[in-house]
């Protein structure tokens, strides 16, 4: 699998000197309110040199590696990745135990964090992870925790790219908090307490493989026009969990297998894959928001629901099912 790294937009971040300590300090601020506290007690430790190394390099502001009272930032002018690699996890596995990692960078320059086949019995930790504009992280054959705290949180306005099977857990994942948000999810598992796809910028989740265990997951929608809309496309593999789809959200099935609950405020279009859910509840109100594919376009996958059918008020909820084997036996409009 290659990953390109492109020039996409972001959040934009101007007038300030990212070389000084005062304005790393402000950026967290703007991007990430709950490190307010965070950036004045944590001691914070700048990538300094402009083109690519690895994790373990002496190219840091405090002329120490990374450690666990230091919030990590690679946010320094050019274009380059940082690699946490075996090497790495092997021989300076404590430089893997952060507070927080913050990714960031110039209208001209992208920082890439790249855990490039790192293993999985020494993780990158830490309570957050912050990706910020012009900034990725990939994941390759690593592992990743971000579950220090309940709310310890990775918070994408950048891209993430998962693949060559890694292991990511998160306590919060957010798409589109603080920027545009991107989750590429071709293989290996996604473990999520509480996931946000959408918020005052657009989030995307792609998944093409792997597995998606998630507790409660929500896709936003605009609300009045304001904000940015969530979607997540499953493509295949396995996503669990509860979903909720808010203000005319949109999730998109074409193969794979979903395995969990719907809450319904949006669109879920079905056109291949798997379904299962022992109920399913579409609301009925005046936006008329659908299940399936409304223009006519025939749906593909599997629907397997239990219980009996139940139907009221089925003028403005809408369920289409097309091609598709039924084996349900309940469906509730409420």
């Amino acid at each position: 699998m290659t990953f390109r790294v492109s020039k996409e937009s972001g959040v934009k971040i101007n007038n300030c000197n990212m070389k000084t300590v005062d304005c790393m300090k402000s950026i967290l601020v703007l991007l990430m309110p709950g490190l307010v506290s965070i950036a004045s007690a944590q001691v914070i430790n700048s990538w300094t040199n402009a083109t690519s190394g690895n994790w373990q390099d002496p190219k840091w502001s405090l002329g120490i590696r990374p450690g666990s009272s230091q919030t990590i930032m690679l946010t320094n002018q050019g274009w380059k990745a940082v690699a946490i690699g075996a090497n790495t996890t092997q021989n300076f596995p404590q430089s893997l135990n952060v507070s927080n990692v913050f990714l960031g960078g110039y209208t001209d320059s992208f920082n890439v964090l790249l855990l490039n086949y790192a293993g999985y019995e020494v993780p990158l930790t830490a309570g957050s992870i912050t990706v910020g504009s012009n900034s990725a992280m990939t994941i390759l054959a690593s592992a990743v925790n971000v579950t220090n705290t309940g709310n310890s949180r990775l918070e994408v306005g950048g891209t993430v790219n998962q693949g060559e099977f890694p292991a990511v857990n998160t306590s919060i994942l957010s798409l589109g908090n603080i920027g545009p948000g991107i989750y590429n999810l071709t293989n290996g598992t996604l473990t999520v307490v509480t996931g946000y796809v959408g918020g005052a910028f657009t989030g995307q989740l792609n998944q093409y493989g792997g597995y998606n265990s998630v507790s409660t997951l929500r896709i936003m929608g605009t609300i009045y026009g304001q904000g940015g809309a969530g979607e997540y496309d499953l493509y295949d593999g396995a996503l669990g969990g509860a979903v909720e789809l808010h203000n005319g959200a949109l999730m998109k099935q074409s193969g794979g297998t979903f395995v969990g609950s719907v809450w319904f405020d949006g669109t879920y279009e079905l056109d291949g894959g798997l379904f299962t859910n022992a109920n399913l509840a579409i609301p009925t109100t005046d936006n008329g928001y659908t299940m399936g594919y409304p223009a006519g376009r025939p749906s593909r996958g599997d629907v397997h629901l239990s219980g009996r059918w139940r139907h009221r008020d089925t003028d403005r909820g809408h369920f289409y099912q097309f091609r598709a084997i039924d084996r349900s036996r309940e469906l509730t409009t409420l």
